[in-house]
């Protein structure tokens, strides 16, 4: 993906060759174009890698004069504005005080080097949708969009982070900055992280709190509708699209691409969509049908048996291009690589963070009634916890590790999720510290290293992460946002049409009756326990691991090299692994888990 990477070094020249090393290592199709900015007297090298699917190549991404460098990963909103905005930016990045960086919309990481006052400063955007690692060197400073790239730097330390790992091995992700390496960081979201040069010191400066997007302590605004809402994605949407002939989609059966299909409107003609699943599913039928009403170009891509062939070669290519970040899951995301290769577009439209808009369905949190009851944070991060326990599940980690490792991961978890909570500025209710955890966490952390391997192909827009949007729909009573009531109000004032197609999460159109949405809802989930076609799910990851995957995965998580590592318990991984295959337990998520760690450690670590 495009990326930027830069170092500085305070006793010896050799800045521009591990920035050339970081970029090259960011050039994963060996075909993009490095811009460098090297200032030998200073110690300092940064650089940009471009290639030619992203759309916005032409936009102003580096800046540069007589007493400041400025160079931008990402894009800005409305596109439409973008040279506007740049401007805007580099003025904050350089001679301006960062509050200004508030007023700027958009999906990117910066670096600036002011040579006057000597400082280098790391800007994420304010939701940290693109990523941006840094680490302390002794002889100096480096950064990089991808972990893999900083790995090229001597004196970048490969101590592996303990407590990364036992929110790995519960969330399945790490959380706040850390990283799987002890020192290796992951930029605070809209944040300025500023390196002054003579004193060898760090500060910060946050320009952004996403709490500031709430309702304090539930006094949600009541006269905001859900027309006001609907609007409001609708010109996020709008902000989002400048070529459309390079302009995709992927759809699915469910509400979130829907609503971004409707919002397009007559814009929706012509364009590019897909479907990714297995041959017969829901969304296939469902995908088809709305295509058809919108007029996109679409394509169904088919899991078919070949791509079950290679477990490890797939798990490969998740860990490679999301830094060991995103492990085997449904694992659909090589098919989907493949296809972007002969692809027409080059930015794609996907509906992450859709759940933000529907707080019942927001997986993994999904937040029921009873929550609103909870008085007491505490209450609410046991909840959390719980709900979020997607790896471990009822393993206690003692049976999982050894003593020693187990002893290493200090309070785990449980720390990283009250750090947190400790870190927000305002009372929420409790229904919103859910969606807060969601999206300071699960969207970052989880949805961004997903994305990661798509953005080496292509970019991503993500609508549903408008900060426009969001402020609109996080003040609206959660009762009008529970269960996608804002999807279905974009929808109905749209594109009307899609409204009578069924919804693959419960089969039953988006205007029916709640008498035929629980007769359609109980019928639904029958069909895909029994995977009818025409309704079962687009992947069946519990059942590839029980068959094809089988063979692959024990290979990995029973080698010599995995259980020479003094990390897990032998006896109680075996346990699992034993216990999953047989059908007993659905421990998919762990053993996928242990293979793509172990997986990371030879590609990163060994």
């Amino acid at each position: 993906m495009p990326g930027i990477a830069g170092i500085y070094l305070n006793n010896n020249g050799e800045a521009k060759k591990y920035c050339n090393l970081m970029l090259h290592e960011l050039d994963h199709q060996k075909n993009g174009s490095i811009d460098l900015h090297n200032d030998v007297d200073q110690g300092f090298c940064s650089g940009i890698i471009q290639h030619d699917f992203a759309p916005l190549k032409n936009q102003p991404f580096i800046s540069k004069d007589l007493e400041s460098c400025v160079l931008v990963d990402g894009e800005f909103y409305p596109a439409k504005d973008t040279n506007r905005i740049c401007n805007d930016f580099v003025n904050y990045m350089s001679r301006q005080g960062f509050e200004g960086l508030n007023n700027i919309s958009g999906i990117f990481s910066a670096v600036g080097f002011n040579k006057r006052k000597k400082q280098i400063r790391l800007v994420s955007d304010k939701f940290g949708l693109k990523p941006l690692y840094y680490s302390k060197i002794p002889s100096g400073f480096a950064f990089a969009s991808e972990i893999k790239a900083l790995l090229k730097v001597e004196g970048i330390s490969k101590e592996i982070n303990p407590q990364a790992f036992s929110d790995f091995f519960h969330f399945g992700f790490t959380f706040g900055i850390k990283t799987l390496f002890n020192n290796i960081h992951l930029l605070t979201p809209g944040t300025a992280l500023i390196f002054d040069i003579e004193s060898n010191s760090f500060a910060k400066e946050q320009y952004f709190k996403l709490e500031s997007l709430f309702a304090s302590n539930g006094e949600y605004d009541t006269d905001i509708s859900l027309n006001d809402v609907a609007d409001t994605f609708i010109q996020a949407v709008e902000n989002r699209i400048d070529d459309v002939s390079q302009m995709g989609i992927s759809l699915s059966g469910g509400l979130d691409s829907r609503a971004i299909l409707a919002a397009m409107q007559d814009k929706a003609n012509g364009i590019s969509s897909y479907t990714l699943g297995l041959s017969g599913c829901h969304d296939e039928k469902l995908a088809d049908q709305m295509s058809k009403i919108a007029g996109t170009d679409h394509t169904m891509l088919e899991l078919g048996a070949e791509y079950l062939d290679d477990f490890k070669s797939m798990a490969q290519t998740l860990i490679y291009f999301s830094d060991g970040l995103y492990h085997p899951h449904e694992s659909t995301e090589k098919l989907a690589l493949d296809y972007f290769k002969k692809a027409s577009f080059k930015y794609l439209f996907r509906g992450h963070g859709g759940e933000i808009a529907k707080a019942s369905l927001a997986y993994p949190i999904q937040v029921d009634r009873s929550v609103k009851s909870i008085t007491k944070m505490e209450g609410v991060l046991s909840f959390i916890g719980n709900s979020a326990n997607l790896v471990s599940r009822d393993l206690e980690f003692k049976n999982l590790f050894r003593p020693e490792f187990l002893s290493s991961m200090n309070k785990g978890w449980n720390k990283s999720l009250h750090d947190t909570a400790d870190d927000i500025d305002i009372d929420l209710a409790p229904e919103d510290l859910c969606i807060y955890f969601y999206i300071q966490e699960w969207v970052r952390r989880q949805v961004v290293s997903s994305l990661s391997i798509f953005r080496s192909r292509v970019e991503i827009r993500l609508p549903y992460l408008d900060e426009y949007f969001l402020s609109a729909l996080l003040k609206m009573p959660v009762e009008q946002r529970y269960s996608g009531e804002v999807q279905k109000k974009i929808v109905e004032n749209c594109m009307p049409k899609l409204t009578r197609i069924s919804d693959s999460n419960t089969g039953a159109p988006l205007d029916a009756s709640k008498f035929r949405l629980f007769l359609t809802d109980k019928f639904n989930s029958a069909m895909r326990r029994i995977s009818l076609p025409g309704f079962r799910h687009y992947t069946e990851y519990e059942k590839w691991q029980r068959n094809q995957f089988k063979e692959g995965i024990e290979k990995i998580i029973f080698d010599e090299r995995t259980l020479d590592r003094n990390i897990y318990n032998p006896d109680g991984l075996k346990n699992a692994f034993d216990n999953h295959m047989s059908g007993k337990k659905n421990y998919a998520h762990l053993l996928g888990t242990v293979s793509g760690l172990e997986l990371w450690f030879r590609m990163f670590v060994d």
